[in-house]
């Protein structure tokens, strides 16, 4: 043998070849699944937000049904001033829940985009250190090839006998 077995060589730079497909399939996958953590965090918050939303909507209206029924009742004394106190406590309570829920969210989205953010640097690096690696498999493979290459012409050159 002289400096390795071609078959051997061939075998190895088939085996560099593929790793350089893999990686490079492999940067795609970590990319697209970066672009995907982000996506699906802003989905989550907005159908968390619809959803409390909803439910506040709904006591809102619900209240609000029995506030317009009282209207057409002749109720007076302290009864009815006690469910007026406590409707206007309870609109109260509801608008401030839903300019909690506005802040909560807004700031929600903000710290999402910062997230993203990172996550695209980092898949920024990811993207940088699987394209090195890579070429640095290619650069493998090539060189292997090379030497299966040096060593056929060595050996055709070669005479038995």
């Amino acid at each position: 043998m002289i400096g390795a077995s071609i078959d051997q060589l061939e075998s190895l730079a088939r085996a560099l070849g593929q790793t350089s497909t893999d990686i490079i399939d492999a940067n795609g996958d970590a990319q697209q699944v970066a672009g995907n953590a982000v996506a699906q965090m802003n989905d989550i918050a907005e159908a968390t937000r619809a959803s409390i939303e909803a439910a506040m909507s709904e006591l809102v209206a619900a209240i609000g049904r029995s506030r317009s029924e009282l209207a057409g009742v002749d109720w007076t004394g302290p009864n009815r001033t006690t469910f007026e106190t406590h409707y206007y406590d309870f609109d109260a309570a509801m608008t401030s829940a839903q300019t909690n829920t506005n802040e909560t969210f807004s700031n929600l989205k903000v710290t999402i985009a910062q997230m993203g953010e990172q996550i695209e640097a980092y898949a920024g690096e990811i993207r940088a250190a699987l394209d090195a690696a890579a070429q640095s498999a290619t650069s493998m493979s090539n060189a292997v090839t090379t030497q299966q290459a040096n060593l056929e012409a060595a050996m055709s050159g070669m005479t038995v006998g």
